[in-house]
C-alpha cells in the first residue's frame, strides 16, 4: 500500500491495484486516466441520476474501504455536475445531492478534466478562451525577445512551446465560431511577422491540424 512518488514502477502498481474498480459499481459507468476516475449516469430523470450515484457511492466507499485507498474530496479534485442542454438545464433548479461517507460533495458549474475545461452544456467557449489566451500571453513574450534570436529558433519555439496547447484536445474545438477562428488566423499572422517567414512554411509545420488555423471540417 502506497509507492515512492515518482517511482518508475508507481503508475504501474497503481493500475494493477486499482484494476478492479469498476466492478463495485452498479449503475454507473466509468472513464479512468490513471488516478482520474469519473463515474456518470445518463438519465431524463434528475431524482435517478442522483439516487444512482448515490448507491454506487455507498459501493465505492465500501471499496476505498477494504482497500485502504482514500478519496480526496476537496474542492476541485472530487466534484459533482449535472450536465445537459441549456435549455433542460433551465427547468431544473435542483442541486445534485451527494455523499460520500457522511460528507457531502460539492456540485460545480465547471471542471478541469485532463487539461480540459468543460461546463455543463459541454461548451468548450472557456477552454478556448483560455488557451488562446495563454498562447497570445506567449507570443507576446517571445516578440520582447526576438531581437536576440534567429528566424529558427523563433520558429522551434513557436511551434513546441505555443502551438501545442491549441492542439491538445484539439477533438473538441472542431465546433468553434467563426469569430474564435479569426482569432486563431490573427494569431498565426502575427507569429508569422514575428518569425519572418511566409504563411506557407508556418502552415507546414502545423498543417496536421489546419482544423484550428484557416478551416474547419
Amino acid at each position: 500500500m502506497g509507492v515512492p512518488q515518482g517511482s518508475i514502477l508507481g503508475p504501474v502498481l497503481f493500475l494493477l491495484y486499482f484494476n478492479d474498480f469498476n466492478e463495485c459499481l452498479k449503475h454507473s459507468n466509468i472513464i479512468q486516466f490513471a488516478d482520474d476516475t469519473v463515474i456518470y449516469v445518463s438519465s431524463e430523470c434528475f431524482f435517478t441520476i442522483e439516487r444512482s450515484l448515490n448507491q454506487d457511492l455507498i459501493e465505492i466507499s465500501n471499496y476505498f474501504r477494504k482497500n485502504h485507498l482514500i478519496m480526496n474530496l476537496n474542492k476541485g479534485k472530487t466534484e459533482s455536475m449535472l450536465i445537459g442542454t441549456a435549455k433542460k438545464l433551465s427547468k431544473c433548479n435542483d442541486e445534485l445531492k451527494l455523499q460520500y461517507n457522511s460528507r457531502n460533495i460539492s456540485s460545480t458549474n465547471q471542471y478541469k478534466y485532463l487539461g480540459s475545461k468543460m461546463n455543463t452544456t459541454l461548451n468548450m467557449n472557456d477552454h478556448f478562451n483560455s488557451v488562446y489566451k495563454q498562447s497570445c500571453n506567449k507570443l507576446s513574450i517571445l516578440s520582447k525577445m526576438s531581437k536576440r534570436m534567429t528566424s529558427d529558433s523563433l520558429q522551434m519555439i513557436y511551434t513546441s512551446m505555443i502551438i501545442p496547447p491549441l492542439l491538445y484536445s484539439s477533438i473538441n474545438n472542431l465546433g468553434i465560431c467563426e469569430t474564435q477562428k479569426e482569432k486563431l488566423k490573427s494569431l498565426q499572422r502575427r507569429a508569422e511577422m514575428l518569425i519572418g517567414v511566409s504563411q506557407a512554411n508556418i502552415y507546414d509545420l502545423i498543417k496536421f491540424h489546419s482544423i484550428l488555423l484557416v478551416k474547419s471540417v
